[in-house]
């Protein structure tokens, strides 16, 4: 569509470039005529309907701390845990499904990579500094909880939708 757009300052710049997106395009990745940053690219989906992500934030913060309390009742600890970092961990999910393979530049170190193994990467990390006890403090279990009710709720939307 952007070939053919009457406004040149839409079009596609070179048949080069066409030949690109089009090469994207087949092999599955996005492809604009604006290069969309990741977060603007988020910013965009949550303009038009916020209430997903604030779904699945709220349920993964309450969901982390139910897991994080029942992990801790395993170890002989009580102590009930609700924190963002479990609605954020959550999000992240969220995000590495809808855009697996958007290319994300890592702060520190600076490793680009795409968000779904970002997001597999993370998940590890949290699994291996929970069942390790390397990170004392730190609510693991909580950001791992976040992420699964994040995907449950994902995958439960996935499949109404359908319906």
């Amino acid at each position: 569509a952007s070939a053919l757009n009457p406004d040149i300052k839409f079009r596609t710049p070179s048949v080069e470039a066409f030949n690109e997106d089009l090469k994207a395009y087949l092999a599955g990745f996005d492809v604009s005529v604006y290069k969309y940053k990741w977060w603007e690219t988020i910013l965009r989906k949550i303009k038009r309907n916020p209430f997903p992500l604030v779904a699945v934030f709220i349920a993964a913060v309450f969901a982390g701390g139910l897991v994080q309390l029942i992990v801790a009742g395993t170890q002989g600890g009580q102590y009930a845990t609700v924190g963002a970092s479990g609605g954020v961990f959550g999000v992240l999910l969220a995000y590495g499904m809808a855009f697996p393979n958007r290319m994300i530049l890592l702060l520190i170190p600076p490793i680009p990579m795409k968000a779904k193994y970002l997001v597999i990467l993370a998940g590890l990390m949290q699994l291996y500094y929970g069942i390790s006890g390397r990170e004392p403090g730190i609510a693991n279990f909580a950001h791992l909880g976040g992420m699964l009710f994040g995907f449950l709720m994902l995958m439960y939307w996935k499949r109404s939708s359908r319906r």
